[in-house]
């Protein structure tokens, strides 16, 4: 089996241990589907075809009629991370199957919260796309709750008073200094699953935000059968690879 991502997935495409694409008759797990030269590596792809639908990938399917059209005329099998994404496929005629995929090894993030009178909280956004990831929200409770301190990551910005911004860091720079906070904000009101409320749930810390209830349920709670999954447990990647090779 080999795998397929776009060059914007290559941060987790890279975590996948498969050989990159180079054979358009052998089984393919395509990570994601974004571009036009994505969809047409599927469509003219030989082998057996292998689907992760990742989120946003979802909702520029569904404004596209031609990449709808390629995706119901071509045999493929179908999974993605939560129920929000399975309902928006199945509008369109794709039966997908919940597999929750964790990027990283649970047994790195063990619990470590520490209560605080001052309270930290952290985020992630992407540039260009900050109103998606809430980071006007962040700002708002930022001066709502002046005891409080906020930190941004992905993105530059002049940090001041209680907010305090990252830009874009080594994740396991990251991973240390997420473990001093009391817990994270996830604002996108469309979403696959975010790695970092993965992360700050298996710390220990407080998860904040539009779907994190949902998504708990999710990937804690909801392991759907036929593959008799640990309901208590997250599964990373290469167990999700067993199930689908």
């Amino acid at each position: 089996m080999q795998k397929y991502y776009c060059s914007g997935m290559q941060f987790y495409g890279d975590k996948i241990p498969l050989e990159f694409y180079n054979n358009n008759t052998e089984d393919t797990l395509f990570e994601g589907l974004y571009f036009q030269e994505d969809y047409d590596v599927f469509k003219n792809h030989k082998g057996r075809r292998i689907v992760f639908w990742n989120g946003s990938d979802v909702s520029r399917l569904l404004s596209s009629p031609r990449w709808i059209e390629i995706i119901q005329q071509k045999d493929a099998e179908h999974y993605c991370h939560n129920t929000q994404l399975q309902y928006e496929l199945k509008t369109i005629g794709i039966d997908a199957m919940i597999v929750p995929l964790f990027f990283g090894d649970k047994k790195d993030y063990q619990i470590c919260y520490k209560h605080s009178t001052t309270p930290e909280l952290f985020m992630n956004a992407h540039p260009g796309r900050e109103k998606e990831y809430g980071v006007d929200k962040c700002k708002e409770l930022a001066i709502k709750y002046p005891y409080y301190k906020f930190h941004i990551y992905g993105i530059n910005g002049d940090s001041k008073d209680n907010i305090i911004y990252h830009g874009q860091i080594p994740e396991e720079q990251m991973d240390k200094e997420i473990r001093n906070y009391q817990g994270c904000l996830r604002f996108n009101t469309h979403d696959g699953m975010s790695q970092i409320v993965a992360k700050s749930s298996l710390l220990g810390l407080y998860s904040l935000g539009v779907l994190v209830d949902i998504k708990l349920l999710d990937y804690l709670n909801n392991m759907y059968e036929p593959y008799q999954f640990d309901r208590n447990s997250i599964k990373d990647i290469k167990e999700f690879l067993e199930v689908i090779k």
